[in-house]
């Protein structure tokens, strides 16, 4: 899911902070579950509404109904580079 996600970004030529703010249309500085939905949708990633449940699970803190820009940064990274290395393990 994060590498599909990735492969989409390599291919536009946008950074994770770029992604964040395609996401982020209302400049906020947080995206929600439903600025991720929309935003998904408009990225044609085919991703369904439990990927992108998990994927909003992966990155935000428990309890916190949004994720900010930092934390998207630092746990999409992290989540990203864990598929990475255990895509090249199998």
């Amino acid at each position: 899911m994060f590498k599909r996600i990735g492969n989409f970004l390599m291919q536009h030529n946008k950074s994770i902070a770029e992604c964040f703010d395609l996401i982020d249309t209302n400049q906020s500085e947080t995206i929600a579950i439903e600025d991720l939905q929309r935003a998904l949708i408009r990225f044609q990633l085919g991703l369904s509404d439990k990927h992108l449940k998990m994927f909003m699970g992966r990155l935000q803190t428990a309890g916190k109904p949004y994720i900010t820009k930092c934390e998207f940064l630092h746990r999409f990274w992290a989540a990203y580079t864990y598929e990475e290395d255990h895509a090249a393990e199998g």
